[in-house]
């Protein structure tokens, strides 16, 4: 029988219950995102590449939905950086296909390759993942609560925005079709 934390034996039903009681309680919230999702998703041209990128890209909207927004921040740049890796892989160019996404945002810029607005709306993407792959000191400028402090907006609901501008970024990846 497996234990909790303090070593108490777990009932079966208790992990049952406390996934009907999640269900229950995070329905609506969930609900409301797909309903959301499912009316600005754009309907082009959907091509993912591999199907790493296909699953990357699911379960970034996935994770949106269930309320996840540092997985899908980390999950859209995840995407985003691929389909440029997988830009150059597919044309045999392989010291390019292995660029971080910092290095490819520096080549594109006024490239025409991408639109610059896209480009930069990409580089704030990596700047807000960032602080969650790679330590910060509590006040730096760039960790959440210090750019919750600064915009006057909660911790939860600054996720939610920057996991919808995430979202959106990769969204229209999707609809350029650089693969």
């Amino acid at each position: 029988m497996d234990k909790d934390l303090f070593g108490e034996n777990i009932e079966p039903e208790a992990a049952g219950a406390e996934l009907r009681n999640y269900d229950i309680d995070s329905f609506n919230e969930r609900l409301k995102r797909l309903k959301k999702f499912n009316q600005n998703f754009p309907f082009g041209r959907r091509s993912y590449g591999s199907d790493e990128s296909y699953r990357i890209f699911n379960e970034a909207v996935h994770s949106f939905i269930f309320g996840q927004y540092i997985a899908t921040i980390i999950l859209a740049q995840a995407f985003i950086e691929r389909r440029f890796q997988e830009y150059f892989h597919y044309r045999f160019d392989e010291k390019r296909s292995k660029y971080t996404m910092d290095k490819f945002i520096k080549e594109f810029k006024g490239t025409g390759f991408l639109p610059d607005f896209l480009l930069e709306k990409i580089d704030k993407i990596r700047l807000k993942r960032n602080p969650f792959v790679h330590h910060r000191m509590p006040s730096q400028k760039d960790t959440l609560i210090t750019r919750a402090v600064n915009t006057n907006l909660t911790p939860n609901k600054l996720l939610e925005n920057d996991a919808k501008d995430a979202l959106d970024v990769m969204f229209q990846m999707v609809q350029y079709g650089i693969i």
